[in-house]
């Protein structure tokens, strides 16, 4: 896991750029995040920051780790933009929110299309002679595979989904140069390089197949573009994203810290841009910041298949069913992702601060936190059945215990 320190200043780097920069530390004047979904991390001198896409390799470069207490694996993803050292902050995203001028979902779709294929054929464009590696779950992927495309496109599936999409391929007769079917049991074989490389940001059991891509990336010596279909959900869907206050804030604090962690990873361990059509600087600017997000009230289907068959220019045959694989069994949990972690910066010789017990404090009181507001946020066990209406009946009091499920906070 080795991250390059490039000498050249910068005057200006974007996240997104960066995913599309070799990996390594970059010296830039100043940095710009209008992009939810890519992880930036950078620490800040007096008049340049450095930036990477790995806390890891920050930590390495200033060569002591500082442990940030507050920062935890007390759930599955960490919805902040601290890290695991005090030195070293992610980049806050842009306060970026819609003008609401777009509503009507046929011309939505129409958008979308159009924007989707621009993008794939912009990034052909821009890496000639790379192969392009798509991770294939439901509709928000199956869609990337139906634009007009040029290079070579290997599609990787897991199971249950695979023989499924394998069939979709076939029913559609579309062209790629290979469909890889991978089995969904559990492979550690990269699980610490998994940790270093998403820097405790994300529950390991998630992660999946990233030993079959590494086979591919290496068959193609490297040159290769992994793609996945990011949030295409919530953009034309009616999902949980829509009973949060505020749509956007649940792309800058969920959608871009956990499925953003994803992108992080394949970037680290791979080096490769590993990207998703639904966050493309185009898509963002000319569309998703422009339309209502609830428009998709006013269109009784899944406007997924209207796009798709708007970029396949004729009508997709999809699958019945979009079974979800199930989390992997990992030799570490995501409570061994921190140990883990400070062990390999032991490994490579970095001085270490670990603040053990104010970082245990922390953890237990989250522990418990957390816990308490599984058993009580709805009603799901025995258990909740008693505490939830308690809590219900104590919020008409204490704000603080109001149920708030879909309101994604910044820890």
């Amino acid at each position: 896991m080795n991250f390059p320190v490039f000498d050249k200043m910068y005057k200006c780097i974007s996240n997104y750029d960066l995913y599309l920069m070799p990996k390594g530390i970059y010296k830039t004047r100043d940095i710009v995040v209008d992009n939810y979904l890519y992880p930036m991390y950078f620490i800040k001198y007096d008049s340049y920051y450095l930036v990477s896409t790995s806390v890891f390799g920050l930590i390495k470069h200033k060569g002591t780790f500082n442990r940030n207490p507050n920062f935890q694996t007390t759930d599955f993803f960490r919805p902040t933009f601290q890290t695991i050292d005090k030195d070293i902050m992610r980049a806050r995203t842009e306060y970026r929110r819609s003008t609401n001028e777009y509503s009507d979902p046929i011309m939505i779709a129409d958008m979308a299309a159009g924007l989707m294929q621009e993008y794939i054929t912009k990034i052909e464009k821009k890496f000639p002679d790379h192969a392009h590696i798509l991770m294939m779950g439901g509709k928000d992927s199956q869609n990337i595979i139906l634009t007009e495309r040029k290079s070579k496109w290997i599609v990787i599936s897991g199971d249950p989904n695979a023989d499924i999409n394998k069939k979709f391929i076939s029913d559609n007769n579309v062209e790629i140069e290979d469909f890889i079917a991978v089995s969904n049991n559990s492979d550690d074989t990269m699980i610490v390089k998994e940790i270093i490389a998403s820097d405790c940001f994300f529950d390991v059991a998630h992660f999946r197949y990233m030993v079959k891509i590494k086979q591919v990336v290496s068959r193609y010596h490297g040159k290769a573009i992994i793609w996945y279909g990011s949030s295409g959900d919530g953009c034309f869907t009616r999902n949980n994203n829509h009973l949060s206050k505020d749509y956007y804030n649940v792309h800058d604090l969920h959608v871009g810290m956990a499925m953003g962690i994803w992108h992080q990873l394949g970037k680290n361990i791979f080096n490769c841009p590993v990207l998703s059509p639904y966050q493309s600087p185009m898509f963002l600017d000319k569309l998703f910041y422009r339309y209502d997000p609830y428009y998709v009230d006013k269109y009784s289907g899944d406007l997924r298949v209207l796009i798709g068959n708007k970029l396949f220019q004729k009508d997709v045959i999809y699958p019945d069913s979009n079974p979800e694989p199930m989390p992997w069994s990992r030799i570490y949990s995501r409570n061994r992702s921190i140990e883990k972690y400070i062990e390999q910066l032991k490994i490579d010789n970095v001085p270490v601060k670990v603040r053990y017990f104010s970082s245990m404090r922390v953890k237990i009181t989250e522990k418990i936190i957390f816990l308490l507001d599984k058993y009580s946020s709805k009603r799901r066990t025995k258990l909740s059945f008693i505490l939830f209406p308690i809590r219900k009946h104590m919020a008409k009091y204490f704000n603080f215990l109001k149920v708030e499920r879909f309101n994604f906070k910044e820890i």
